[in-house]
């Protein structure tokens, strides 16, 4: 009653000098030196992103001048951008998305004609929808943000 056991097949690859497998590599010991500077910095980190916070107003209420009063807006509009009271994008972003949504849909008949080539849709969707979407945006994760939102919901992706 003398069963043979199934061999490995050996490969050509040489030796690597790792005898046991699946004992995880070990990190060469950091001197006391080394660990505290690396904790300092960590706590560094950590103080810096802790010190990294925003403000926002929570109650606006108009106050007097010489002529009259100044009065607090949610949003307003500076050089074709929206700026929020609590200095986020999100309006602005989906404003754009709104305008460029009305585009799409104005030109629904346009995107839906099939005599119409698919080069011709692609130039006037750069030119109308894209153009409204991403004017006036130099911050590129600002412009990747509306590209993926905004082009996914345009075009009634999801």
């Amino acid at each position: 009653f003398f069963k043979e056991k199934e061999l490995p097949v050996l490969s050509n690859e040489p030796f690597s000098g790792l005898i046991v497998e699946g004992e995880p590599a070990r990190k060469p010991r950091l001197s006391k030196h080394e660990q505290r500077k690396a904790s300092e910095e960590k706590a560094k980190q950590k103080a810096e992103f802790e010190e990294t916070q925003y403000f926002c107003l929570d109650e606006t209420k108009p106050f007097a001048v010489k002529d009259g009063f100044v009065t607090f807006t949610m949003h307003f509009k500076y050089l074709g951008s929206f700026i929020s009271y609590n200095l986020r994008d999100d309006f602005d972003i989906d404003t754009r998305i709104k305008k460029a949504g009305m585009a799409m849909g104005a030109l629904k008949h346009f995107f839906n004609n099939k005599h119409v080539d698919t080069y011709t849709k692609h130039l006037i969707f750069k030119a109308i929808p894209l153009n409204l979407l991403l004017w006036g945006c130099e911050d590129t994760s600002r412009r990747t943000l509306l590209q993926s939102r905004g082009l996914r919901s345009s075009a009634h992706c999801y």
